[in-house]
């Protein structure tokens, strides 16, 4: 796995560094530190940002790289995602902290963060601190699409979790079909009962499909790690505040979200839901493309 880690220094983006610090990366994984100057003579004060978030990240055994680039914050971490590392390999995934100070790359969320999960072509995860000092409870988000699926499978099989094995909880969410009468959380009496019974259905069918997965998943690993507990939930209703009251209510250290959901009615919509659960969260949150 190549991963870009985009740092400024700055506590909100150190954190960063600890929560891959937690991650068991092997040496087939490289990460290549970037941190951006937006002044000319900003050298000294960059190298001493990636030296700090080196230290910061602790002993690993990935392989670690740094750049400096001068330019502007976004357009400089989207080129690099681009132009790869310096073996030419393409980033797997972006990291970046939620707040940034100085001339230095300032990755605050609602600027630079935001818009590079917006463009980013791979998934980006917005590191928060650690509760707890350790990845030990994931909440993923799905919803039936087929972007939610693959943020599931990209959890499972791709990220590299704590060998100890943790707890993660599926949680499909129902959003209510707007377009049937349902407004502002009160049903329209004549379209009551067909949307009733839509989301009868649909609740049926999530949970038949949370049963797959598990029975799928149970006898394997997921992230090279045993899954200490696997559990699912079905809930209807408005798709932010249900992931976000969710990750509140398990502790989560690691929210995970796809970049888009299965319509565009404000599902997992990079710009709708996954930008509330960026801003509000308060956990990590991986958005998976």
């Amino acid at each position: 796995m190549n991963i870009l880690y985009a740092t400024d220094g700055s506590d909100g983006s150190l954190a960063a560094a600890h929560f891959l610090g937690r991650l068991p990366l092997g040496d087939d994984c490289h990460i290549c530190l970037l941190t951006v100057t937006e002044t000319d003579g900003g050298e000294a004060e960059a190298n001493a940002i990636l030296a700090r978030t080196q230290n910061a990240l602790g002993e690993t055994h990935a392989r670690v790289s740094a750049r400096i680039r001068r330019g502007d914050p976004t357009q400089q971490i989207l080129e690099q995602i681009q132009n790869g590392d310096h073996e030419g390999a393409t980033a797997d995934l972006v990291v970046v902290g939620t707040h940034g100070r100085g001339a230095i790359a300032r990755l605050f969320l609602g600027s630079v963060a935001e818009r590079v999960a917006r463009h980013a072509p791979c998934p980006v995860l917005l590191a928060r601190p650690l509760s707890s000092g350790e990845l030990d409870q994931i909440v993923v988000g799905l919803d039936g699409s087929d972007n939610a699926a693959r943020a599931l499978d990209w959890v499972c099989d791709r990220l590299p979790l704590p060998p100890r094995g943790g707890a993660i909880h599926l949680l499909h969410v129902i959003t209510p079909p707007m377009f049937l009468g349902f407004t502002d959380g009160v049903f329209v009496p004549a379209y009551s009962e067909v949307i009733a019974a839509a989301l009868q259905k649909e609740s049926e069918d999530a949970r038949k499909g949370l049963s797959r997965i598990v029975e799928q998943r149970k006898s394997g690993q997921i992230g090279g790690a045993a899954v200490r507990n696997l559990t699912t939930e079905v809930a209807p209703g408005d798709a932010a505040s249900i992931l976000l009251d969710a990750a509140r209510d398990h502790k989560a250290d690691l929210l995970v979200v796809g970049s888009h959901g299965s319509t565009g009615l404000d599902r997992f919509l990079l710009g709708s839901v996954s930008e509330k659960v960026l801003r509000h969260a308060d956990c990590s949150v991986l958005i998976v493309r």
